[in-house]
């Protein structure tokens, strides 16, 4: 009797082992590939999410600025106006006191109008702190512009005939501005 060699036990479990290791190699393949599938499904998830914080973020961050801006600000530069418009007009008060009067009946010891130049200077110069701005207006050089002045009066015939069309003549109220509101226009006559 002639004695086998074991080596085809060894070829079955080689191949056992082989098929068990292809078959664990084949199981670590679908987890990882599901395991894959779950963190792409994990990772949109996350990338949705995160987008939804960022609206959500942008929209407050819109809606606090909105706050800030419009609720206390756009208030107060409301009453700002409306106070400065009050003022200019008592301004206006006194240039018409002051153009009013005639300069050859006014003596110049006369306190009463000493002290209402006085307190025109003074109110001007409170306001001037407070950034009030005299709309400047050179006669007879600059042409009228609707955007900032208000024409009261045109004058035709009696003015020079060089000047050109539409050019300021006269100041009859003086205009002023607030940083950028226009709490009054100048006033003017046109050619």
């Amino acid at each position: 009797m002639q004695i086998q060699p074991r080596m085809p036990r060894k070829q079955n479990s080689t191949q056992n082992n082989q098929g068990k290791l292809e078959q664990i190699l084949d199981n670590l393949a679908k987890d990882s590939s599901l395991q894959m599938e779950q963190l792409l499904q994990l990772s949109q998830t996350v990338y949705q999410q995160n987008n939804l914080i960022n609206e959500s973020e942008l929209r407050l961050l819109q809606e606090l600025k909105r706050f800030h801006t419009s609720t206390p600000q756009r208030g107060m530069a409301v009453v700002f106006q409306k106070f400065f418009k009050d003022l200019v007009g008592l301004l206006n008060n006194f240039d018409d006191l002051v153009l009013g009067l005639n300069p050859d009946e006014v003596k110049s010891s006369d306190s009463w109008f000493k002290s209402i130049s006085l307190l025109q200077l003074n109110l001007e110069t409170i306001l001037k702190d407070w950034g009030l701005e005299e709309i400047p207006v050179k006669e007879g050089v600059d042409i009228f512009d609707p955007e900032i002045h208000e024409a009261v009066g045109v004058i035709e015939g009696e003015i020079a005939e060089e000047l050109a069309e539409d050019t300021i003549i006269k100041q009859v109220r003086r205009g002023w501005k607030l940083q950028t509101f226009i709490i009054q226009y100048p006033q003017v006559t046109v050619k």
